[in-house]
This record gives structure tokens, C-alpha cells and sequence, in this order.
């Protein structure tokens, strides 16, 4: 008769607790299905979520400063001249009669004689004027050397208007202008320190507004400054 051989009492016990193990293996695996990694599905999902706010909240900044940047500038204008910000006239073309001024001299007896010259001339008689009532006098070709400046007296005429020989025609340009109402230019010229070197004395003009009878209601000087 075949005698079976005795088991190792050594294997059994090793047998034994790798079998225990094997279980307690299994029993881990279905309590913690999702490892190690300390997230369960919820946690996982909300981590997701959080993430994904904070990426659109970052987004969204983001685009905010991007669209904040991409905005043009507004400045304000704070270029003034005297205290008074400068206001954007437009040229002018005039058809009228002029003189030469020589500064060195006295000048209103020489203002008198430009203006009987522009009214001897009767000028609504030989041009188309825009507005009878508004009359320019522009002070305009300054010397300061020679110091002479050349006064011209007209009214605004259509840019193709027709303007008879013997009439001065004169182009005004557009551009910075400061308004003073109720002032003439050449006292402002000989107080030119309150405007700082501002001043071009390239074309600055009175506009005097007349009535019906062609008597002046207002003066406003505008002078030409940088």
C-alpha cells in the first residue's frame, strides 16, 4: 500500500497566509475601487468643476483686461491758452479792400482810412456776398522787423464767386483759434505776454455782426495760436 509523503508544516502556514491575503486583497479592491489617488467619483467631479470655474473666471479676466487695453484712449483736452481752450474755426474766403499799417505809428487814424476805404467801395453793389450782416477784418502778412501788418476789411464770398478786378480777395486758414468777445486783435497783440508763445499772428481777425441799418451789434476778436 502507497504511503502518501507528510506535508510541510513550513508551506502550509505560507499557503495559508497567502490565501488570507488574496481575500483581504479582494475586500480592499471592492471598498476602494478608485485607488490610491484619494478621489471618489463625487470628489472627482467636483474638482472637474472647480477647475473648470477657475479656468472661465481666468478667461474671463483675461479677456476683460484684453478688451479694456483694445479701447482707444480718450483724452481730454486740456490745451489751454489764457485759461480758455481754443476752438476749430473754419477758412474763410474773403472778397474786400486792404491797407498796409505800419505799427510805428499811430494807429487809429489808419484803422479810420481802411474802413471809409472798404465803405467807399461798396462792395454788396459788386459782389455775391454770403451774410451782409457779418463783416471781417483780418489783420494778416505781419513784418516784425519792418513792423508793418496788412489789414484787409471784406465779407465772405462762395469759394467760386465771382469777384470783379480792384477786389481783394483773401484766403483765411482754417484751424486753433481763441474767442474773445467784445476785444479787437491788435490790443491783444500789444499784450501778447498773456498768452505765452502761443500766438502765430498769421491771419486773426474781428467779426463784427451789424443790424438791418448796418450798425454794430458785437465784436469778437479771434486769434490764431499753436
Amino acid at each position: 500500500m502507497t504511503v502518501l509523503p507528510k506535508r510541510n508544516p513550513f508551506l502550509l502556514a505560507v499557503y495559508f497566509l497567502a490565501v488570507i491575503m488574496m481575500f483581504v486583497f479582494i475586500a480592499w479592491v471592492i471598498l476602494y475601487p478608485y485607488g490610491s489617488s484619494g478621489y471618489t467619483g463625487a470628489a472627482v467631479s467636483q474638482h472637474m468643476q472647480d477647475t473648470g470655474r477657475q479656468e472661465s473666471t481666468r478667461q474671463e479676466t483675461t479677456k476683460a483686461a484684453v478688451s479694456q487695453t483694445a479701447q482707444p484712449s480718450r483724452s481730454v483736452n486740456t490745451n489751454t491758452v489764457a485759461d480758455q481752450v481754443p476752438e476749430q474755426r473754419q477758412p474763410l474766403r474773403l472778397a474786400g479792400t486792404g491797407i498796409q499799417l505800419n505799427l510805428q505809428r499811430p494807429l487809429q487814424t489808419q484803422i479810420d482810412r481802411a474802413w471809409q476805404r472798404f465803405i467807399d467801395t461798396d462792395l454788396l453793389s459788386k459782389v455775391e456776398i454770403t451774410n451782409s450782416t457779418q463783416v471781417y477784418a483780418v489783420y494778416h502778412g505781419y513784418n516784425q522787423q519792418a513792423q508793418t501788418v496788412r489789414m484787409t476789411i471784406g465779407y465772405v464770398v462762395n469759394e467760386r464767386g465771382y469777384v470783379p478786378t480792384g477786389i481783394d480777395v483773401l484766403e483765411v486758414a482754417g484751424g486753433r483759434y481763441l474767442r474773445l468777445s467784445g476785444e479787437n486783435v491788435l490790443d491783444n497783440w500789444s499784450n501778447s505776454q498773456r498768452f505765452g508763445d502761443a500766438l502765430t499772428y498769421t491771419a486773426d481777425y474781428e467779426l463784427y455782426l451789424l443790424n438791418e441799418n448796418y450798425q454794430v451789434l458785437s465784436q469778437v476778436a479771434f486769434l490764431a495760436v499753436k
